[in-house]
């Protein structure tokens, strides 16, 4: 089953695997939808792995509600309040 998303939200640490792991499926699948990746690293290697596995942003924990939405807001052009 196909389903289509028109943004995804994704942790990098999931229960078995890694949330670049999943980017990096999704990047050879050939996915339509923009991913966020939320991710307690904050190493630069890290933030541009995910960004070239083709994230387009990417959110170190702990970060603010109001920042996260502000950011997927951006990503699906929500015009700001």
């Amino acid at each position: 089953m196909e389903q289509d998303f028109d943004l995804v939200l994704i942790d990098n640490w999931l229960p078995g695997l890694l949330g670049v792991e999943v980017l990096q499926a999704w990047k050879e699948a050939d996915r339509p939808f923009p991913v966020i990746l939320v991710s307690a690293l904050s190493d630069q290697d890290a933030i541009v792995k995910s960004l070239q596995l083709g994230a387009v942003d990417f959110i170190r924990k702990p970060f603010d509600v109001q920042e996260l939405i502000a950011r997927v807001n951006v990503h699906l052009r929500v015009p700001q309040l």
